[in-house]
């Protein structure tokens, strides 16, 4: 028993990468609460200019909905960090697929920031900081690849 855990450990992602799930995870949620005390007032502001008051509500539950994504991704960094770093390999694997599906919604922003607003380029160091740490951590933990579906650990 003690031997399959040892082994089990030892195929856990390096350090490094574990520490980079969880900076990426930590990057993000400081990006969330970033964007939430520094955009959400200033939008919220200029909603007012519409003299339709649906619209600016709809606006502004768009604008919420949106950073409670942001909060949503953090949270996900996180737990896909927690699973990858786990002993056994089907939780790794999901874990490394989490992480994955993370890196999405930076790369809309890398993207879309740019072009849609281009004088807010600060709002994207957050997104790549945790898309770069995402991609590292992804890199190293795949150096030692989880084994295929179906198969155990040694007992």
């Amino acid at each position: 028993m003690a031997a399959t855990d040892t082994a089990a450990r030892a195929d856990r992602p390096p350090a490094v990468a574990r520490a980079c799930f969880y900076a990426a995870g930590l990057v993000a949620l400081i990006g969330a609460v970033g964007a939430t005390l520094g955009s959400l007032p200033a939008i919220h502001g200029r909603l007012g200019i519409d003299p339709d008051p649906y619209w600016n509500n709809r606006l502004l539950a768009s604008l919420i909905l949106g950073m409670v994504g942001l909060f949503f991704v953090a949270l996900m960094t996180v737990v896909g960090a927690s699973l990858a770093s786990a002993t056994d390999p089907g939780t790794r694997r999901a874990g490394k697929t989490i992480l994955s599906l993370t890196v999405l919604p930076h790369l809309a922003s890398l993207i879309s920031l740019p072009t849609l607003t281009p004088e807010d380029w600060s709002h994207m160091i957050s997104h790549a900081i945790a898309t770069l740490l995402t991609i590292i951590g992804l890199a190293l933990a795949w150096r030692r690849p989880s084994p295929p579906m179906g198969t155990y650990a040694a007992s």
